[in-house]
């Protein structure tokens, strides 16, 4: 069917967009059945939650084209076609990230600006304006997420004050956003927040990732959002995975076909005084590469990883 045109606006404004049922709680079953084994936790029993978040080693892998298609072309349109994307495709995994709640917080309300882990994705590339490591971020949430219960916060409408940045840094920035030369640059990332807590809060623009088991979200990769405390301390579990271009956005394009994800961007750009003809000139200055903490431990999977959606015995969602 493809997106309506409101679906399509309200990416490009705030930066995200949610997929309602893209696939089942039964094509979830599978993926979830040892998660407490995993954990080392009793779900019924709540005093055998010892760590408020947890993220899971990956060892069961789907192509999401495959088990859930609607997402899938909603990925595909906001990206200028499959043809732009990775062949490779975009798999997503039982490495959970668990989210228990903290018994410190529980029954207590947390006013999401005083959040202190505000972040983009993207944690093993140095990011460019342009970067094809990372296109459509995507987040299928594997339990029911209520207010409370620790859906993500998403900081709407950061995508250009992200994106300006990123123009002003051609020389590129780690994952925590700090310009090549910051003598913190090569700090594991998710250690020096400070930039993005700081945009988050001077945006004020908070929306909750909640849901039901098999609706999935679509975040832009500029998009700053951040585990919330799950104060009701719910059994939550969601998974971000990443498509990858083929090639990097072009911001400048003479015929200006230009995917959802590029328009988004130079929206964002033009809002803070970029010009077409800045845009026209702006190149990387310096090479794309890894960023080496942030590969400690990643797995990276291959179609032979896969599970196909038959050796589930599940139907698929169409």
């Amino acid at each position: 069917m493809g997106l309506t045109e409101e679906q399509k606006q309200h990416f490009i404004e705030n930066g995200w967009l949610k997929i309602e049922g893209a696939f089942t709680a039964e094509q979830a079953a599978p993926m979830l059945k040892d998660v407490e084994k995993r954990l080392g936790v009793d779900l019924n029993d709540k005093s055998t939650w010892k760590q408020w978040r947890i993220n899971l080693k990956p060892t069961r892998w789907v192509q999401a084209s495959e088990f859930a298609p609607k997402a899938w072309e909603a990925i595909c349109e906001l990206s200028g076609g499959e043809q732009r994307l990775d062949p490779e495709g975009c798999f997503w995994s039982n490495g959970f990230i668990v989210n228990l709640g903290d018994a410190a917080y529980e029954g207590k309300e947390s006013p999401l600006e005083g959040l202190d882990q505000f972040h983009t994705d993207g944690q093993f590339f140095v990011h460019y304006l342009d970067s094809p490591e990372q296109g459509i971020f995507c987040v299928p949430l594997w339990t029911d997420i209520v207010p409370g219960g620790g859906p993500t916060a998403l900081c709407s409408g950061t995508v250009g004050t992200v994106a300006k940045w990123l123009y002003d840094h051609p020389e590129g920035t780690n994952p925590d956003l700090l310009p090549r030369g910051h003598p913190r640059f090569d700090d594991p990332n998710g250690t020096n927040l400070d930039w993005s807590n700081g945009v988050a809060r001077a945006n004020g623009r908070f929306e909750l990732g909640t849901g039901k088991v098999g609706d999935v979200y679509l975040l832009h990769p500029f998009l700053v959002h951040s585990p919330t405390r799950n104060e009701k301390k719910h059994f939550r579990a969601i998974t971000n995975s990443k498509t990858s271009l083929k090639e990097p956005n072009r911001l400048y394009r003479p015929d200006g076909k230009y995917s959802i994800l590029e328009q988004s961007i130079r929206r964002g750009l033009m809002e803070n005084g970029v010009t077409e003809e800045d845009l026209m000139n702006w190149h990387i200055a310096a090479p794309r590469e890894q960023f080496k903490p942030g590969l400690v431990g990643r797995v990276v999977p291959t179609k032979a990883d896969v599970t196909p959606l038959n050796k589930f015995g599940v139907p698929q969602v169409v």
